[in-house]
């Protein structure tokens, strides 16, 4: 695990890490052991299927600004099933980041990819 640690002190975050590779290095520095909720959250957001969903949603998201953004050029007012959808999709990108944070923790913050 000396690679990992020193991988680490590079400066490259865990996100590029395997989730047993960032369990693996937790342990091993003995700073938290991972709950078993927590390595099935990470199985789950880690997974192809979750991330081709997430993908799915956001292309769905484009979608619904670009009609809202016309109906709105035409003058008109979003219809009622635009607003919930737009809560909805407020919801899951909401509970993505707080999984995200409850998985990584303080290195959340540490990714480029989620400053975003």
């Amino acid at each position: 695990m000396e690679d990992l640690s020193a991988t680490l002190d590079r400066g490259q975050t865990k996100a590029r890490m395997s989730i047993q590779e960032m369990h693996e290095y937790e342990k091993q520095q003995a700073r938290i052991s991972w709950s078993r909720i927590r390595v099935t959250v990470a199985r789950v957001m880690e997974s192809i299927q979750f991330e081709l969903a997430m993908g799915g949603i956001i292309c769905l998201n484009a979608i619904l600004i670009i009609r809202e953004t016309d109906l709105q050029a035409d003058g008109g007012h979003e219809p009622p099933w635009m607003i919930v959808a737009e809560v909805i999709l407020l919801t899951i990108y909401s509970l993505d980041l707080f999984a995200r944070l409850f998985i990584y923790r303080w290195r959340f913050f540490h990714s480029h990819a989620n400053k975003l």
